[in-house]
């Protein structure tokens, strides 16, 4: 006889992922809930609920940050230590982690600067969950796309101020505000961005051919105005 296989939660979680890359949230949500029933003998975990988050990114319908903000919730509130009255059983949910919380930004990132700071800052005042450098850049190149370039020196400026390794700038938030900087005409700044690119102890972080293209594209845009020695002396 042919034994009896009975999925568990890697295998509903392997369904999710396929669902989620191709943005179909409800289908997601729905598995969830699945999940969730007592009766499939299924719990799902932290994976399963940040691949339904993860769901909300690929997808482009209008309530998507929306959505992923209600199952945000809903692992916060389920985080919390819950005593069965009747049976004096004590229970905890799911936390949500650095993942759940930068997948949310992410969601509002193309939508709504101010609702991604939104979530770093409650992600921030937490007290469990420390944002990392990816919950910093996400809401950076938010800031960014939207032309507010002080918002994302600001946060720059509070990301060199962690004493964290896992808050410090990276490449990727380096160049990112200069592309920004540089789309304004404030290549000025740009270059002393590329001064603290030098700063850092890892070599991964520091200025590349990348940074100088954008660089000397933001030179070029304004080239009445900026010395071209200074360009040069850059570039060596």
């Amino acid at each position: 006889t042919v034994p009896q296989l009975i999925p568990n939660t890697r295998s509903y979680n392997i369904i999710l992922l396929a669902l989620a890359r191709g943005g179909l949230h409800e289908e997601c949500l729905e598995t969830l809930r699945l999940m969730q029933d007592d009766s499939t003998g299924v719990w799902p975990d932290r994976f399963t609920f940040n691949t339904v988050l993860f769901s909300y990114t690929c997808s482009d319908d209008d309530d998507a940050p929306e959505l992923a903000e209600d199952i945000l919730e809903e692992m916060i509130e389920s985080s919390k230590i819950i005593v069965n009255e009747e049976t004096n059983n004590i229970a905890e949910g799911i936390a949500p982690d650095a993942v759940s919380y930068n997948t949310v930004m992410t969601c509002w990132a193309r939508r709504s600067p101010e609702r991604a700071q939104f979530w770093l800052n409650r992600m921030r005042e937490d007290g469990k969950i420390t944002p990392d450098v990816y919950s910093y850049t996400i809401v950076m190149q938010a800031w960014a796309e939207a032309g507010k370039v002080d918002e994302a020196l600001q946060l720059l400026a509070e990301m060199r101020a962690q004493p964290s390794a896992h808050v410090f700038p990276n490449k990727v938030t380096y160049t990112t505000l200069l592309k920004a900087l540089c789309s304004t005409g404030r290549v000025n700044e740009a270059f002393k961005v590329v001064d603290y690119m030098w700063e850092v102890p890892s070599e991964e972080s520091h200025p590349d051919a990348v940074t100088f293209s954008v660089l000397l594209s933001g030179w070029a845009r304004i080239a009445s105005s900026i010395p071209p020695e200074e360009a040069i002396h850059a570039v060596k």
